[in-house]
Protein backbone atom coordinates (compact mmCIF):
# COMPACT_ATOMS: atom_id res chain seq x y z
CA UNK A 1 0.00 0.00 0.00
CA UNK A 2 1.06 3.32 -0.98
CA UNK A 3 1.23 5.17 2.58
CA UNK A 4 0.50 8.75 0.78
CA UNK A 5 -3.10 7.80 -0.52
CA UNK A 6 -3.92 5.54 1.98
CA UNK A 7 -6.00 7.23 4.97
CA UNK A 8 -8.34 5.75 7.76
CA UNK A 9 -11.88 6.72 8.60
CA UNK A 10 -12.47 6.60 12.60
CA UNK A 11 -15.94 6.09 13.52
CA UNK A 12 -16.83 8.06 16.54
CA UNK A 13 -19.71 6.88 18.49
CA UNK A 14 -22.90 8.73 19.29
CA UNK A 15 -21.79 9.77 22.72
CA UNK A 16 -18.43 10.89 21.98
CA UNK A 17 -19.29 13.06 19.11
CA UNK A 18 -22.08 14.67 20.55
CA UNK A 19 -20.54 15.44 23.67
CA UNK A 20 -17.88 17.06 21.48
CA UNK A 21 -20.71 18.69 19.67
CA UNK A 22 -21.91 19.76 22.65
CA UNK A 23 -18.44 21.14 23.79
CA UNK A 24 -17.65 23.06 21.28
CA UNK A 25 -21.07 24.69 21.05
CA UNK A 26 -20.58 25.78 24.81
CA UNK A 27 -17.28 27.47 23.76
CA UNK A 28 -18.37 28.88 20.66
CA UNK A 29 -21.15 30.38 22.78
CA UNK A 30 -18.20 32.18 25.02
CA UNK A 31 -17.65 34.63 21.74
CA UNK A 32 -20.82 34.55 19.99
CA UNK A 33 -23.30 35.60 22.78
CA UNK A 34 -23.00 39.25 23.00
CA UNK A 35 -23.20 39.21 18.95
CA UNK A 36 -26.18 37.52 19.28
CA UNK A 37 -27.63 39.82 21.95
CA UNK A 38 -26.38 43.08 20.06
CA UNK A 39 -28.26 41.77 17.02
CA UNK A 40 -31.22 41.06 18.87
CA UNK A 41 -31.33 44.87 19.98
CA UNK A 42 -30.54 46.51 16.70
CA UNK A 43 -27.31 46.99 17.99
CA UNK A 44 -23.64 47.62 16.59
CA UNK A 45 -19.97 46.97 18.00
CA UNK A 46 -17.33 48.03 15.27
CA UNK A 47 -14.70 45.81 16.09
CA UNK A 48 -16.21 42.61 17.75
CA UNK A 49 -19.15 42.34 14.59
CA UNK A 50 -16.31 42.48 12.15
CA UNK A 51 -16.19 38.66 11.73
CA UNK A 52 -20.04 38.76 10.91
CA UNK A 53 -20.25 41.73 8.46
CA UNK A 54 -17.31 41.26 6.54
CA UNK A 55 -16.70 37.97 6.23
CA UNK A 56 -19.89 35.52 5.65
CA UNK A 57 -20.08 33.40 9.15
CA UNK A 58 -23.45 33.51 10.62
CA UNK A 59 -23.28 33.59 14.10
CA UNK A 60 -25.08 29.72 14.24
CA UNK A 61 -22.62 28.55 11.93
CA UNK A 62 -19.54 29.43 13.78
CA UNK A 63 -21.65 27.84 16.63
CA UNK A 64 -21.82 24.32 15.07
CA UNK A 65 -19.22 21.37 15.37
CA UNK A 66 -18.21 19.64 11.97
CA UNK A 67 -15.60 16.57 12.61
CA UNK A 68 -12.33 16.24 10.77
CA UNK A 69 -12.60 14.29 7.50
CA UNK A 70 -10.96 11.18 9.03
CA UNK A 71 -13.82 10.68 11.35
CA UNK A 72 -17.47 9.48 10.45
CA UNK A 73 -20.23 9.73 13.21
CA UNK A 74 -22.17 6.64 14.35
CA UNK A 75 -25.85 6.93 14.44
CA UNK A 76 -28.03 4.49 16.60
CA UNK A 77 -30.08 2.70 13.32
CA UNK A 78 -33.64 3.70 15.00
CA UNK A 79 -32.72 7.25 13.94
CA UNK A 80 -33.03 8.36 10.03
CA UNK A 81 -30.11 9.87 8.91
CA UNK A 82 -29.73 13.45 8.37
CA UNK A 83 -30.37 15.07 4.94
CA UNK A 84 -27.17 16.51 2.84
Amino acid sequence: MNPITTWYLETLPEPVWRERAERHFQAAREFTVRARRRRDHGEAHPVEDFLFTYYPYSISLLEQWHPAWVWGCAFPKSLPLPRT
